[in-house]
């Protein structure tokens, strides 16, 4: 499917479940919000756009169950 970067990215909220423990938050985001290329998504975490449970982090940090995005 191409992505549609001309797509606004609204304020929404996802909780880690068991089955994406341990997986990257680039990925699991991307797996979320697929119509944006993970570059973009790497980006926009770094910026401050995506949050970790209310904070700034990198997109490689490792999930734990329970987490809010």
């Amino acid at each position: 499917m191409a992505r549609d970067l001309s797509q606004i990215l609204q304020h929404v909220t996802f909780v880690v479940g068991d089955e994406d423990v341990g997986r990257r938050l680039d990925h699991f985001v991307g797996d979320k919000v697929f119509w944006r290329s993970r570059s973009d998504l790497q980006k926009r975490i770094k910026a401050g756009a995506i949050l970790l449970d209310g904070a700034t982090t990198k997109p490689s940090l490792k999930l734990r169950a329970g987490q809010i995005v």
